[in-house]
């Protein structure tokens, strides 16, 4: 076996978000933090706030590996990046994983990415860098469904060089002072959108934290940190009522902030309620139609009914109100946007900020795969 590969982790550019710094990447933290728990160096370079294809890499020292994760949004600006590293470094090794790859794995560029990765790969970056120590390191690692997910530590916050501002929240607002950061409480969706492809991933199956495992990294982000703010990445907090029924207490006795997803299905004002006590201030809710045949057509399984009584329920209770819309689905007509236009003026009390995007289907997805369906 040779020598232990030193590992660097690397954020692109994120251009397209305001202040990408205040919600630091998970997935590249979570990673880090693996690795070095196992006797791997590694640290992380956050070039998420630079413009877009203008790096400036002169920070950025020599590494035997550098891995990148890439979204829909930024792959190709993850591999101008690294084509640029690999120009500087070109004995190094570069390894790509995130969204776009566990979805099309086929799109990575083989003459700058080494390896890729699909699905979650806290365990599968462990075999590659043992199979790179021997010399045997593989194209693609696939992983497997994490049942345990106490078992990956705590994402390694230290190395992020800017612990974010205050901007995850509505105008600004601050709760308290110390940054912000990025945290998960679970993995997976339950959710059947057509514009989405993790229905067909089984990886993405719903899996949950402890609610001791959640304590202790909220008590980590507090004592070490100095953070008290938080943006919860789960795809909804309702999706498992007995799940959140434990954690809810136990997050009301922390010194906290936080900002959440949520579906509109599954929820009553009493849950809101107890949101607001467990220290959430703000919510966000996928509503993009106030059509009920535009949201059959969506795959999304709610109404415009349930859409307005979320955001309502949501408001009365004292939240903070977000709401995102799609437009440009297949077969909506001008009745259909009558509908959401009427929904909207119902709703405008109940929401403080709501976000329109054109409909976008992801690679993989059942609009992608099967557009004929959907005329």
């Amino acid at each position: 076996m040779g020598k232990k590969p030193t590992v660097a982790f690397l954020r692109p550019s994120q251009y397209f978000l305001g202040e990408p710094q205040s919600q630091p990447a998970l997935g590249i933290m979570y990673l880090a933090a693996q690795i070095r728990k196992h006797g791997y160096e590694t640290t992380i370079y956050d070039l998420s706030a630079c413009e877009r294809d203008k790096y400036d890499l002169s920070k950025v020292e020599e590494y035997d590996i550098y891995g990148v994760t890439a979204t829909y949004l930024d792959y190709d600006t993850s591999e101008f990046l690294c084509r640029k590293l690999k120009a500087k470094y070109p004995n190094s090794k570069f390894i790509v994983g995130g969204m776009v790859i566990n979805n099309m794995e086929y799109h990575a560029n083989r003459e700058i990415f080494d390896t890729t990765f699909v699905n979650d790969s806290e365990w599968t970056i462990l075999d590659y860098l043992k199979d790179v120590e021997s010399g045997t390191p593989k194209k693609t690692y696939i992983g497997k469904v994490h049942k345990t997910l106490d078992d990956i530590p705590f994402p390694a916050r230290d190395l992020i060089q800017v612990q974010g501002s205050e901007s995850i929240f509505y105008k600004k607002k601050s709760y308290y002072p110390g940054g912000t950061t990025s945290m998960i409480m679970s993995r997976g969706c339950v959710g059947q959108c057509n514009f989405c492809s993790e229905k067909f991933n089984v990886n993405f199956k719903l899996r949950f934290r402890s609610p001791e495992n959640i304590q202790g990294e909220i008590e980590e982000c507090i004592e070490k940190y100095g953070i008290h703010q938080m943006r919860m990445q789960d795809d909804d907090i309702s999706m498992a009522k007995p799940f959140i029924t434990k954690v809810l207490p136990i997050l009301s006795k922390l010194p906290i902030a936080y900002r959440v997803s949520c579906r509109v299905d599954k929820v009553t004002p009493e849950f809101f309620k107890q949101l607001i006590e467990s220290n959430c201030r703000e919510i966000g809710f996928g509503l993009e139609s106030g059509d009920d045949e535009t949201l059959k057509t969506l795959g999304k399984f709610t109404t415009a009914e349930q859409n307005y009584n979320a955001c309502k329920w949501a408001k009365e209770a004292g939240l903070i109100v977000r709401g995102f819309m799609m437009f440009g689905v297949p077969g909506e007509n001008k009745e259909n946007l009558q509908h959401t236009y009427d929904f909207l003026t119902k709703v405008k009390p109940y929401v403080d900020l709501l976000t329109a995007c054109y409909l976008v289907p992801f690679p993989d997805s059942d609009f992608f795969k099967n557009p004929e369906k959907f005329n």
